[in-house]
């Protein structure tokens, strides 16, 4: 337990990481996802963009 604490103090642990090599499906749908983020927000005009980044 001492050495968790240790690794958390000095942030080499982030309690908010999560993985997901254990879901392959998961991996498959955010390479998709991280595929047509770019298309579809450069789709949107400059007043729609404000809603997303707001």
């Amino acid at each position: 337990m001492g050495k968790f604490i240790e690794e958390f103090y000095y942030g080499n642990i982030d309690p908010k990481a999560r993985s997901t090599k254990q879901n392959k499906m998961v991996q498959k749908e955010m390479a998709v996802l991280t595929q047509m983020e770019e298309p579809l927000t450069n789709a949107l005009n400059d007043e729609k963009k404000k809603w997303i980044y707001a």
